[in-house]
């Protein structure tokens, strides 16, 4: 039997549907339930992989491989939403298990095991402010109980701001029971308002909780400041930019000095900061990390996506990364800032030294090697290097120091409060031969 694995949105829907929150769907819907305009909560794949499978019984699995339950793929319709040459599978689904998620299980109830008797439903996808709750006890004391429902989206089980949205949350549950109301405190996978519109797939799920005799109220635009205690949850959980994680990641020809200034930047970054700072140079990498792999264009990208995973990680857990690859590719680089940003902050630094200038170091003798054609696809020679067009800083060290070098970068972190209070400016070298490198 054919397998299919869901990914987070589609897990999130998977979620809803069979926690009972999308009825009349009860599955990922076919075209004529999209016509009835129900939401767009689709099994989306590439039309090949899809109208394959037309006939068949296929399992729907996680990403761990937990089997959650099976289709019978009647049709697979175009689902031009989802990009051209994308179909959506449609058939009768049955449940092995509804979800498979192990934060705030307290939290991630079906609908039947909510309440039916809730008279105010309060959606939200922030913290509410002082203000914000005060009404609420008003409310709440007056006209019944109240569910305070916390909107975490598609949001994956390592994601802080989903975590620290439904810890907020819980201390707003526990003040306005301390005021007398009676609270639910519900968590949904489904997305919050954006610019005011609510999505077709939260209007859906937060209705079928209301029921027929409750009402769903959105807050509006928060007026007043956040209670103490979520605001110091918040502080811990969300600190300043010189506190988060931050992934600075030079990119430039074998020769441009990008290793030696991301070493000098390194070191400064430990002399002036209590920052944790972990070097992720292209050749130690390479060494330790992509052994064996070569560099066809597949394996560069394989390898810069590995380097961009571990800088997430180091990222995700407030460090600092320094990464000091060639990284030739322009997508590839934008796929590793998305990663990064999930967690933290991202600085592209190109070394933008003209290759003529770095063929004339070619310490280790690269350049010749691949000018008589005993090295293949060299990056600048016979492979293109593409210019970034997002970087958030341009160096050329054909006439500075390395030592002035890491004082542009060190300016560009305190120009965007990247590093400490503390970090005071060290005057660099005026003048004095640069080091050379073919990093």
């Amino acid at each position: 039997m054919t397998a299919l694995t869901l990914g987070r949105d589609q897990l999130a829907a998977w979620e809803l549907l069979t926690g009972g929150w999308l009825l009349p769907l009860d599955g990922f819907a076919s075209p004529a339930e999209l016509a009835a305009g129900l939401p767009r909560v689709t099994l989306d794949l590439p039309a090949d992989v899809g109208t394959s499978l037309v006939g068949q019984t296929v399992e729907l699995r996680e990403p761990e491989g937990v089997r959650l339950g099976t289709m019978n793929v009647a049709g697979a319709a175009p689902a031009p939403w989802a990009g051209e040459g994308t179909v959506h599978l449609h058939g009768a689904q049955a449940v092995d298990v509804p979800a498979v998620r192990y934060d705030h299980q307290d939290l991630r109830v079906t609908r039947d095991g909510a309440p039916d008797d809730v008279a105010i439903v309060i959606p939200s996808g922030r913290p509410l402010t002082s203000v914000e709750l005060e009404g609420l006890v008003d409310r709440g004391r007056s006209r019944g109980s109240l569910a305070l429902v916390s909107l975490v989206g598609d949001a994956p089980a390592d994601d802080t701001a989903m975590h620290t949205l439904v810890r907020a949350h819980r201390l707003h549950a526990d003040r306005l029971r301390a005021g007398g109301v009676d609270v639910h405190h519900i968590v949904l996978p489904a997305p919050p308002p954006v610019d005011g519109e609510v999505p077709a797939v939260t209007a859906l799920a937060t209705s079928v909780l209301a029921g027929e005799h409750g009402r769903v109220e959105w807050p509006a635009a928060p007026v007043g400041e956040i209670d103490t205690d979520v605001a110091a949850l918040l502080a811990r959980r969300n600190p300043r930019p010189d506190g988060a994680g931050l992934t600075i990641f030079f990119t430039g020809l074998s020769g441009s000095g990008k290793s030696t200034v991301a070493g000098a930047v390194m070191a400064r970054l430990h002399a002036e900061t209590d920052r944790t700072v972990t070097l992720l140079d292209g050749d130690l990498v390479r060494q330790h990390l992509s052994s064996e792999l070569s560099f066809s264009r597949e394996h560069r990208d394989l390898n810069i996506t590995r380097i961009g995973f571990v800088a997430a990680e180091i990222t995700k857990h407030r460090g600092v990364a320094v990464c000091a690859p060639i990284a030739p590719y322009d997508a590839t680089r934008r796929a590793v800032r998305d990663m990064v940003e999930r967690h933290g902050q991202f600085v592209l630094v190109h070394v933008a030294t003209p290759l003529e200038v770095c063929e004339a170091r070619d310490r280790k003798g690269l350049y010749a090697r691949a000018r008589a054609g005993e090295i293949g696809s060299f990056t600048g020679i016979s492979d293109p290097y593409e210019v970034p067009g997002d970087a958030e800083l341009v160096l050329d060290t054909t006439d500075i120091s390395i030592a002035a070098a890491a004082e542009q970068v060190m300016a560009a972190l305190r120009d965007r409060g990247l590093l400490p209070l503390g970090a005071s400016p060290v005057a660099p070298a005026s003048s004095g031969k640069r080091q050379d490198s073919t990093a």
